[in-house]
């Protein structure tokens, strides 16, 4: 059954219910019988009657659309926080009230039934003085967008007054069912009277419901400074008057009713700027918002909604205005600012996103039209708003999907909530959110993509526009009302297409890989996975399976590359690589074969080194390989399950260095059991192996990890806030306090330097000296 089989008293119950599960609103028996002009028994019959044609569904005490139960908990949340909220609309409104040419506010939106979700806006709806529409809503949003910029976490930036009307013609134009309700449950907080006299000059509203007088109101606004409005107005009508005469205000109308579309929120919201008659109204609700109404008035797309919210996931999809150029399914981005991590910034070695370019290049690959908007060498997460506007000004486009590590987190966070004040849906992915996927919900994330991201992206694209099918059947994701099953493992890597490096500009990159290194440089993977299990490591996205790209595939890549970006050096960032020496003389072979070689560095493990591995990399065009070396102890190694003995590293590192192959260590400061004495094993084991780079690191547990569980109880209260940058912050209680780490961090880097003769060595001699002497004094001092 549908809508339109449903007569008198059945039809107006479903439509009340209808329009508030638009805002996620399930409604009470008692509500119901107070708002409508029936008897209680009728009531309770009809409501009876639309459960048992399955249009309503009943939950303890609630009404509700069929599988939207979830929603429950929802109002209950939404109710608390308006609670929480109400003295900051008030404060809102207040402000507002004091506007030039402003006569009446009222509330409108999910505020007008007393709801409000962490990031909704406040919506006003504006009366204003005959003739002085449009200043007065231009002025509102100079006050909005100057608030935005220059105080971000300002109550007054949430403001959303999304409907003007002025006081000589309050007859609303769109005379729709949706359009009814809102006005019927707008509240007034400034100006009753004449409140009252709009309702009047809207009587049509009866002919669509047979609703009670609406008297609720919140308390009254109570105006001290009228003498600042009168004042603000005395000064804008001269201004008026001058420029009336030389006809300037007169073109300026001309110019704004023939654009019918200026934004108001730039982003995310793409409802237009229309004006009737002699621009009485300005207006977002009603016929503007045709995706209300379309949904308000049809019951075929109710199961869509069983998971998340049509209000987000399907009004603001995939629509397009007519003065765009064109129409976007998703942007993606990532949540890495270069200039925001302490470390990267020092060492000047940014590298492409690859994870969020593979899922663009898939849906490319399907069809889709998609961007990507890279952050990297952004200013940083506060300005992700504008700059995301300026980049996208002419396509419009309803979902981002941000790709999110532990050390980004702090960023995407950010980028969320600035996201959701936009209207966007926000899907986000990657190592952190598989990892505590409820972060990022609580955060404002709509669904969170766990494991490998391309298929389930697919999935959730295909079937957000499709209101027969709902998201329960998607692997993979997470979301308010909890876990889907887990994602099944991509088999065939070849599958996949290369990553969309097209999307990308690729010349801030170049520059300062030139500029600081010397050559350009580029990344690729050629498996996913790692079959090892060292207890600080987390594979949440490609986990503990090994699986391989192709030799052919990998090398096709490696000469798309060269051709079109003609990179100098590249870094193969897989979690192991060589692992299979069938694999790896396949590869030589074709890199050989068709004279494709290219300079390349990658990461092994040092039990896996052999002569004639080291030939076929060699021979391929590696020129460095980087180890996992982590301590010199062979005690801590032992306790990270790294299944490596030291005494193994002395003759691998000749054979490496008979092979002329560049070597770099990875170590790690701080794990739990560490002492001096095992530092100084470290000291030794480098200055015995003169590795060539050193990467150190502190070690840092990641949910999820042997490591993380085992140093649980000696987690700081502030972990989640501490290291969320790539910085060297200790977040769990260690034998030693932080600046004891970063002398030995400093010790190791400078002796490195003297036993690779890099600088001055007489100065290099002196400096290690002085950190070997305070390193010694707090050794002292703490064992």
């Amino acid at each position: 059954m549908t809508i339109v089989n449903l007569l008198g008293k059945s039809k107006i119950l479903y439509q009340i219910i209808k329009y508030f599960d638009l805002f996620d609103f399930p409604v009470k028996y008692d509500e119901l019988v107070q708002l409508l002009n029936m008897k209680p028994t009728v009531i309770y019959s009809e409501l009876k009657f639309l459960i048992s044609k399955k249009l309503i569904s009943k939950l303890k005490e609630y009404y509700f659309i069929p599988e939207k139960d979830w929603t429950i908990l929802k109002r209950v949340k939404a109710e608390n926080n308006f609670q929480i909220s109400y003295i900051k609309i008030f404060r809102a409104g207040w402000i507002l009230s004091h506007f030039p040419f402003v006569r009446a506010i009222f509330l409108t939106g999910s505020i007008s039934k007393n709801v409000l979700e962490e990031y909704d806006d406040y919506d006003f709806l504006i009366i204003t003085e005959p003739n002085h529409i449009w200043i007065c809503k231009s002025i509102i949003d100079a006050f909005k967008r100057l608030i935005s910029l220059n105080l971000r976490y300002s109550i007054y930036r949430f403001f959303d007054c999304n409907y003007f009307i002025s006081k000589d013609n309050l007859t609303i134009l769109d005379q729709n069912e949706f359009t009814a309700l809102e006005i019927y449950f707008c509240k007034s907080i400034y100006n009753y009277p004449l409140y009252q006299e709009f309702l009047k000059e809207n009587e049509w509203i009866k002919q669509k419901f047979k609703l009670p007088d609406n008297k609720e109101k919140i308390l009254a606004i109570k105006r001290r400074l009228q003498f600042i409005q009168s004042f603000l107005e005395y000064l804008i009508k001269i201004f008026l008057k001058i420029f009336y005469r030389k006809n300037i205000i007169e073109k300026l109308i001309y110019a704004l009713y023939y654009n019918i579309s200026i934004k108001n929120q730039l982003v995310g919201n793409y409802e237009e700027f229309k004006s009737k008659g002699n621009f009485s109204q300005i207006k977002f609700f009603g016929n503007t918002q045709g995706f209300m109404v379309e949904n308000f008035l049809n019951t075929n797309n109710n199961q869509f909604r069983n998971k998340v919210s049509t209000k987000v996931l399907r009004s603001h999809l995939f629509q397009t205005n007519e003065n765009k150029t064109q129409g976007l399914d998703i942007v993606l981005t990532h949540a890495y600012y270069l200039s925001k991590t302490k470390k990267d910034k020092k060492v000047k070695k940014p590298y492409v996103p690859l994870g969020p370019l593979y899922i663009a290049s898939y849906l490319k690959a399907h069809g889709f039209k998609v961007a990507f908007y890279d952050t990297t060498f952004k200013k940083g997460p506060s300005y992700f708003s504008k700059d995301i506007i300026i980049k996208f000004k002419n396509a419009s486009f309803g979902i981002i999907g941000i790709y999110v590590t532990e050390m980004t987190r702090k960023n995407a966070l950010k980028m969320i909530k600035a996201c959701r004040r936009k209207s966007l849906v926000v899907i986000v992915g990657g190592p952190d959110p598989s990892n505590v996927p409820e972060l990022y919900v609580e955060n404002g994330a709509n669904i969170v993509v766990i494991g490998e991201g391309e298929q389930t992206m697919l999935e959730i694209l295909q079937e957000i526009n499709n209101p027969t099918k709902s998201f329960t059947d998607i692997e993979g994701i997470y979301s308010e009302q909890g876990f889907s099953d887990p994602r099944t493992q991509l088999k065939k890597l070849d599958d996949l297409p290369f990553p969309a490096y097209e999307l990308l500009d690729l010349k801030p990159y170049f520059r300062m890989w030139k500029k600081f290194r010397g050559h350009t440089e580029m990344s690729i993977i050629t498996s996913r996975g790692c079959p090892y299990d060292c207890s600080w490591c987390s594979k949440p996205v490609f986990g503990n399976n090994l699986r391989l790209r192709s030799p052919k595939n990998v090398v096709n890549e490696l000469v798309y590359l060269k051709n079109k970006f003609n990179p100098e050096f590249i870094h193969i960032n897989d979690d192991i690589f060589g692992i299979n020496e069938k694999w790896l003389k396949k590869f030589h072979f074709e890199i050989l074969n068709n004279n494709h070689k290219m300079n390349y560095e990658c990461l092994l493990r040092i039990d896996i080194v052999k002569p004639k591995i080291l030939q076929l990399l060699k021979e391929s065009g590696c020129n460095c390989i980087w180890f996992g070396i982590e301590s010199g102890s062979q005690k801590i190694l032992n306790r990270m399950s790294k299944h490596i003995n030291i005494t193994q590293l002395e003759p691998k590192m000749e054979m490496i260095r008979k092979a002329n192959l560049k070597v770099g260590f990875f170590i790690m400061l701080g794990y739990p059991g560490e002492n001096s004495a095992d530092i100084n094993l470290t000291r030794k084991l480098l200055k015995l192996t003169k590795p060539n780079f050193l990467g150190i690191s502190m070690a840092y547990p990641i949910t999820g990890t042997k490591f993380y569980k085992e140093i649980t109880p000696f987690l700081k209260k502030s972990r989640f806030k501490l290291r969320l940058e790539n910085s060297s912050r200790i977040t769990f209680k260690t034998k030693y306090p932080p600046i004891y780490y970063g002398i030995v961090k400093r010790l190791l880097e400078t002796e490195k330097k003297i036993y690779n003769k890099v600088g001055v060595v007489l100065v290099n001699r002196i400096i290690a000296k002085i950190y070997s002497f305070i390193y010694r004094i707090f050794a002292l001092c703490l064992n």
